[in-house]
């Protein structure tokens, strides 16, 4: 089996479906990104410095477990997919659920959801593995959303 394993930063936007669903859509893209991280004296951060080559794209899903509205403080549901072009698409979803809540009183939110691969197309039809997903969003509904992910190819 061949690893891929890969870091992104995803920018874009989360917004509620109109005519009254309980339904979210995000979409948002990711550079080409190297991502150093610096361990010293002050503690720990990171450069990320963009590099070239194409945008991915990620698209997906929300849903309130309860059926009602996504909200701080309650579990969801997330699924979708991560294009990195050419054809190579991931398709994934939720293991187990998500959550976010308020950070300090300005309207941030963070929040986590881990995700299964359930393979895809391209290089990832038949893929296996698992997205990491660590995201922001703000009172605007535009969300920074870092993944790790570790997928297996057959």
């Amino acid at each position: 089996m061949r690893r891929i394993l890969y870091n992104m930063e995803f920018k874009g936007r989360g917004e509620q479906q109109s005519g009254g669903e309980n339904l979210w859509i995000t979409q948002s893209f990711a550079p080409c990104v190297r991502f150093t991280t610096e361990i010293n004296a002050d503690g720990v951060d990171v450069r990320m410095e963009e590099i070239d080559g194409p945008k991915a794209e990620f698209n997906s899903k929300v849903t309130a477990h309860d059926g009602g509205a996504v909200a701080p403080g309650k579990q969801f549901r997330e699924w979708g997919t991560v294009s990195f072009g050419n054809g190579n698409v991931l398709n994934f979803d939720t293991v187990g659920a998500g959550e976010f809540n308020p950070v300090g009183n300005d309207g941030l939110m963070q929040g986590g959801i881990v995700w299964v691969v359930e393979g895809g197309s391209g290089i990832f039809d038949g893929a296996k593995g698992i997205i990491t997903s660590n995201f922001a969003i703000d009172a605007a509904g535009d969300v920074v959303d870092y993944h790790t992910g570790v997928i297996h190819l057959p």
